[in-house]
């Protein structure tokens, strides 16, 4: 009798030992606690715009443009689709710069170096689709991608000339003459860890897919990559 209520012991722990792990192995990719939450996101914002081909207007192509930095600050909801998946829209506010180097050419024997800077204030929608692993009750990593809608609602130039006469720095509108547009659509694909249900890091990069100058033969794109911090309630 202690034979096979001994062999009962060691079939039940056999079979609790198999199901077990492929519980905690199903949580990570199917968790039966996901649920809805609202959430508040910080980030630091780099900017990295591409450089403008300007050789057939001014005869000159070269470096255009350097990296600049900025900040974003939103609000994000979560929202469970199917297993561990889900949809994520977000509402972000962002102030962000980026550096101006160009060479114009004022005649054929004369050219006027300018430096300086753009700065623009504006608001951000990511529509973001992810997938999320929870690897335990306190640790999980997503990923996520979807477009993002942009639209400025502020944005000035400020240009330094670095030779000749007049050396002043002058400051105009970036869209008084249609430099450029106030609307832009960008791809973005990022990852995440959320730590104990509330604490958020993550780091994205979202791709600019228009053309942001209006009615010219050059192209110019805005890039973006961020490292983010957030509190999900």
């Amino acid at each position: 009798m202690k034979r096979k209520l001994l062999a009962m012991a060691m079939t039940a722990g056999s079979l609790a030992a198999g199901i077990l792990p492929l519980s905690a192995q199903s949580t990570v990719v199917d968790n039966p606690d996901n649920r809805s939450y609202f959430g508040l996101r910080a980030s630091f914002d780099l900017s990295c715009p591409t450089d403008v081909d300007i050789k057939d207007l001014l005869g000159y192509n070269g470096s255009t443009h350097d990296p600049g930095a900025g900040v974003s600050l939103g609000a994000m909801f979560h929202l469970p689709i199917v297993a561990n998946f889900y949809f994520e829209p977000e509402l972000d506010l962002y102030y962000n710069t980026y550096k101006l180097k160009t060479s114009w050419g004022w005649s054929p024997d004369t050219w006027l170096d300018v430096s300086g800077s753009t700065r623009k204030f504006g608001a951000r929608l990511p529509l973001q689709l992810g997938y999320h692993f929870d690897f335990s009750p306190k640790v999980s990593l997503a990923v996520f991608t979807g477009p993002e809608l942009d639209v400025a609602f502020w944005g000035r130039k400020y240009q330094t000339p670095e030779n000749g006469p007049d050396r002043n720095t002058r400051s105009e509108s970036l869209y008084k003459h249609d430099d450029e547009s106030r609307f832009d659509c960008l791809w973005r694909i990022g990852a995440g860890v959320n730590i104990s249900r509330h604490y958020y890091v993550g780091v994205s990069g979202s791709i600019g897919m228009c053309n942001m100058l209006k009615d010219n033969p050059a192209i110019f794109h805005q890039n973006i990559v961020r490292l983010t911090l957030g509190y999900n309630f």
